[in-house]
C-alpha cells in the first residue's frame, strides 16, 4: 500500500470512530465496507468513496451529525462534531481523488 493509501485508511478510521460515536451505524457500515476494499487493493473502493462525495440528495455531503441520530448532543458539541466530520470528509474526497488520478 502507498502513502496515500495508508493516509485515507488512516482517515476513514477516524470518520468511522466518529460516526460509531455518535451512533451513526449507516454510513459508518459504508466507510467500514469501503476501508475493507481498499485494505484488499480493490479499486472499487476508492470508486464508491467518489460517488459518497460526488452524488447528490442522499450522498455523504448531504448528512450532519444532529440528535436525531439518538445521541444526547449540547449545542457546541453539535457544532463541533459536524466541524470534524466536515473536515474529515473534505479529507477523505480529496484522497480518494488523488488515488483515482495517479491509477
Amino acid at each position: 500500500m502507498n502513502e496515500l493509501e495508508n493516509e485515507l485508511i488512516s482517515e476513514l478510521e477516524k470518520i468511522i470512530s466518529l460516526l460509531e460515536y455518535y451512533q451513526e451505524k449507516n454510513w459508518s457500515n459504508h466507510f467500514y465496507k469501503i476501508k475493507d476494499l481498499i485494505d484488499n487493493k480493490n479499486i472499487d473502493g476508492i470508486n464508491s468513496l467518489r460517488k459518497l462525495f460526488v452524488g447528490g440528495m442522499g450522498s455523504f455531503n448531504d448528512f450532519y451529525i444532529s440528535k436525531i441520530n439518538g445521541k444526547e448532543l449540547e449545542k457546541n458539541e453539535i457544532k463541533s462534531a459536524n466541524q470534524k466530520l466536515k473536515e474529515l470528509g473534505k479529507s477523505i474526497s480529496d484522497l480518494a481523488f488523488k488515488i483515482k488520478n495517479k491509477t
